[in-house]
This record gives C-alpha cells, structure tokens and sequence, in this order.
C-alpha cells in the first residue's frame, strides 16, 4: 500500500512518525511514558529537580523571613531611674521623670516591665508603696500595676524593691513603663534610691 494512503488509510492508528494530529485526548490506561523530549518546548524530565529546587528555596526564604519576623518582636530596655526623694502620702508620684520604652512593633506582643531598687526611711518608722505602669500607646493611657507595701522601722531601715508587670496586646504606639511611688510620711521622709527599669518584650 503506497505511504500516502497508508497515512489516512487506517484512522484509528496513531502513526509512529507523528504525520496524523490528535483528535482526542490521549488515554495511556495507566501506562508510563518514559525517554520524553521536549513538550511545548520545555524539558520535563528537569521540571522535577526545577521544582524541587524552587520549592526548596521558597521553603528556606519562608523559613528566614519568619525567623526575621520573630526576632524583630524580641526586644529589651533598660532605664535608670533618678533618685526620689520627696513622696508624701497624698498621691502615687512617679519615681523620677524617666521612662522605659521601646519602639511600637506592630504587632501583638507580651511585655514584661522589671523594676529593680531600694526604698530607705528617714522617719522612726514608714510604710511605702511602689508599683509599675505599663503603655501600649506612647504614655497616653496607662496600665496602673499591683501595688506593693515596704514597711520600715529601726531595724529595717531599707528595704529592697523587686517588681514584676505583665502585659499582652498589641500596642497603639511606644511601649512604656514607669515606677510610681507613696508613703504614709511627709516630704523627705521616705527615700527611693538606685531604680532600673527594664522592658523584656517577646511574641505572642
């Protein structure tokens, strides 16, 4: 039979030379197809390392920019705090003028805010108050802490201040903290002395 009417002569064979267009979908019934060339140009048999090689990049940047974005909400201030020497017992007044702050982070965020010092008495015997303040929008509002009692008498003419504020949220602006402190003398009475203030923020 002459070539060209074997290329037409029999239409439900697919001719090994490729003479004859699909006119349907092509059914392998499970069959692999292997020693495959080009396909619209592309080499498939490399698609699997391109791939893999893509996802694997992908997979490492994900992992990097995540990591960055964790480590951009870890952050600490620490701040020393002028000496107060004039608390009466009419209002908390802040415990020198300065605060601990740390930049807004954009983000949900758990704070810790440490206050470190010693409170001393001139007076027979004194009770002061300290607590620390916390804010999430650059000392607009502020989170009023726990309140903690020092008494002092002859034999304990100072006593050490260790406290500890925690707050979760995310912040409107500047994170802050400030020591506020109180005692049931007149001025000049009771004194607050050598203040920290650190600020330990972390993740949600």
């Amino acid at each position: 039979m002459p070539k060209a009417l074997m290329a037409g002569a029999f239409p439900r064979n697919l001719p090994r030379s490729g003479s004859l267009a699909m006119t349907g979908d092509l059914d392998m019934g499970t069959k692999a197809i292997t020693n495959v060339g080009n396909i619209d140009g592309e080499d498939v048999s490399g698609l699997a390392t391109t791939v893999g090689a893509n996802t694997t990049a992908a997979a490492a940047a994900q992992t990097t920019a995540d990591a960055a974005a964790v480590a951009a909400l870890v952050d600490v201030s620490e701040q020393t705090l002028t000496d107060n020497t004039t608390p009466d017992d009419t209002d908390f007044e802040q415990w020198g003028t300065e605060e601990a702050t740390i930049t807004d982070p954009g983000a949900a965020v758990h704070i810790t805010a440490s206050l470190m010092g010693q409170v001393t008495k001139n007076a027979t015997s004194a009770v002061a108050w300290v607590r620390v303040d916390i804010s999430f929008d650059g000392g607009s509002t502020w989170q009023e802490g726990t309140e903690f009692e020092h008494g002092l008498s002859s034999g304990i003419p100072q006593a050490p201040v260790f406290i500890q504020e925690y707050h979760t949220g995310t912040p409107t602006g500047d994170i802050q903290a400030r020591a506020m402190v109180k005692s049931d003398w007149t001025i000049n009475d009771v004194h607050f002395e050598n203040g920290t203030l650190r600020l330990l923020m972390l993740p949600v």
